[in-house]
């Protein structure tokens, strides 16, 4: 005979893994390694967008003031640009290093209840 018990928790285990999938995915990576390649994705979109910026803003100082434009101090600008980046290099990385810490334990927390869900279903 079937278990009419034993279905109802296997549904229930089919359900949570189809709704946490992304979540459970992410337990295949250790903690630092998911935390630490996130962090870079977003360092290094960071970076290409600020290049993007200073790049842009260097043109229209060119566009403005074509006459004087060899005359700027390169040197000084770019001390700004270069510190602007790395504080903003910081910052992104630490609020995504907490984002993602916070996600991963959440996929952990996933992962337990899978966990206690199939023991209660090797019980039966």
């Amino acid at each position: 005979m079937v278990n009419p018990n034993k279905v109802r928790l296997m549904i229930k285990i089919s359900s949570f893994e189809k709704r946490n999938k992304k979540k459970l995915d992410n337990l295949t990576f250790f903690k630092h390694d998911y935390v630490g390649f996130n962090v870079f994705l977003i360092l290094l979109g960071v970076s290409i967008s600020l290049a993007l910026f200073f790049l842009a803003d260097l043109g229209t100082k060119f566009v403005d003031d074509m006459q004087n434009f060899i005359n700027l101090d390169f040197v000084h600008i770019a001390g700004n640009y270069v510190s602007i980046l790395i504080i903003v290099l910081v910052v992104y990385g630490v609020i995504g290093s907490i984002i993602f810490r916070r996600k991963y334990n959440a996929s952990v927390e996933a992962g337990d209840k899978l966990e206690i869900m199939i023991n209660k279903l090797r019980k039966y």
